[in-house]
Formats: structure tokens, sequence, C-alpha cells
């Protein structure tokens, strides 16, 4: 892997994954909603700034991006207010389409353009949610899942064209906002972090058989090994969830 294309990369997963795949000499293209100015990125990453929410058509960014990376990591997400469950449609929309819809666009667009004796791979990031949603995680679940039904219809499009649309299926991510209020429960109980960590993750999910959580180092490990495979890797999930979707998935 010589080049990596990431979306999502001013924020959580993506902005950890354009700093790690920088620092390993990387060319990286990073796709963001922040202005340039406050984009933060690391010397050498060319930033782009675009809002998938807004992104009527996918031609314009891809102009810009101008070719087809070896790997594209889909990781910009928006979450749902769940208060706003099932009522206003045009804002419903605006997460399929940063989720689901535009990503796969994107990746489907950017693949069309590469040379045939380029192996590429996009490696889409799904969620656990989708294996068991409640009413506060329906409607992001719901995102999700299209996700991946469209993923593996892109698979299917790139049947023996030296390429894989593979999907990593995430449990609990250690996100900045999830560490902080963990610690800050910590501080109220009087127990350590690790402890309050332990109790949540076996609270949230009864299927879950880890005591720590998901790191992104880890989430960058798991994109390397399924690029590694090559073409055998196209329409692969690749579980790194803690077992919180369940053992018979």
């Amino acid at each position: 892997m010589k080049s990596v294309l990431i979306t999502g990369a001013t924020n959580g997963l993506g902005a950890s994954l354009t700093a790690q795949f920088a620092q390993a000499g990387l060319d990286v293209v990073a796709i963001g909603r922040k202005p340039h100015e406050s984009a933060n990125m690391p010397d050498g990453v060319r930033y782009i700034r675009a809002d998938f929410a807004k992104v009527d058509n996918v031609t314009d960014l891809v102009e810009e991006i101008g070719h087809c990376p070896d790997c594209i990591v889909p990781a910009a997400v928006a979450y749902p207010n769940q208060d706003i469950l099932f009522t206003d449609v045009a804002e419903l929309e605006s997460y399929y389409r940063v989720n689901a819809l535009i990503p796969t666009a994107l990746c489907g667009a950017l693949l069309e353009r590469r040379a045939p004796e380029q192996f590429a791979a996009a490696i889409f990031i799904g969620s656990e949610s989708t294996f068991a949603a409640h009413r506060g995680s329906a409607l992001y679940a719901s995102t999700k899942a299209a996700l991946r039904v469209l993923y593996q219809g892109l698979a299917d499009a790139n049947r023996s064209k030296n390429a894989a649309i593979s999907m990593l299926m995430l449990g609990p991510l250690a996100n900045e906002k999830k560490l902080s209020e963990l610690s800050t429960l910590a501080k109220e109980k009087g127990v350590s972090d690790s402890d309050i960590t332990k109790l949540f993750l076996r609270k949230s999910n009864r299927n879950l058989v880890i005591d720590e959580l998901i790191d992104f180092e880890s989430c960058r490990t798991c994109i390397e090994h399924v690029f590694a495979l090559g073409p055998i890797a196209n329409g692969m999930m690749c579980r790194l969830d803690g077992g919180s979707s369940g053992s018979l998935i």
C-alpha cells in the first residue's frame, strides 16, 4: 500500500487513521468537513474539504482527488439525534448520505479510474449496532445496515477487476468522547478508568468478551491486513467487535 484516501479525517477514527498512515510514510489524501485552517492535518497530507451531507454528485470530488488511491477508507460518520427518529425526512436523508450513499458512490467512481494492473481496496467501516438496534440507535444502525448491503453490491460489481471491497465491522471504540465520559464516571464512583470500562462493556452488551475499548491502532492493523489479502478479500467482512454482534453471524 503506497497511497490511501481517508474520509471523515478531522475527527475520531478518521483523524487517527490519517495521522497513522501519514506517519508510516504513505501518500495520504484526507477529506473532512472542517475548513482548511482548522483541519489540523499532519505534514504531507493533502486535505480536501467536503461535506457529504451536501454532496449531490461525486464527480467534482473525484476530479479533485484525481486518481484512485491504493486503499480507500470511508470513515466519515454522522450520528443522528435519537429524538428525531422517523420524524424529519430531510434530516434523516442527510444521515444516509453521509453514512452510506456518498461513500459508496465515491468508492465506485474512484475504482472506475483505476488502471487494470493496479490493485485497489475500499474498506468500509461498519458497526455492530446493526445487529442489536434499540430506539436510541435504530436510525444510525439503519444507515450502517444500508452500507452493508451497498458494499456487497459494489463488491459484486468489482468481481474479477483486481479490487477488493470489504467491511471492517467495529464494536465499541475508544473515541475521545467515550473515554471522557467513562473517566468522569470513574471519578464519581471512586474507581479506576479500567474498572469502569470493564463494567461498561459487560453491561452494554452481554455478548462482549473484551475488557477494553477497541483502540484506533488495532483498526489500522486490521485495515492493513485486509488490504494485504488482495483480491481474495473482495466481499469480506472483518469483525473487530469483541463479539458484540453475537456468535452466530
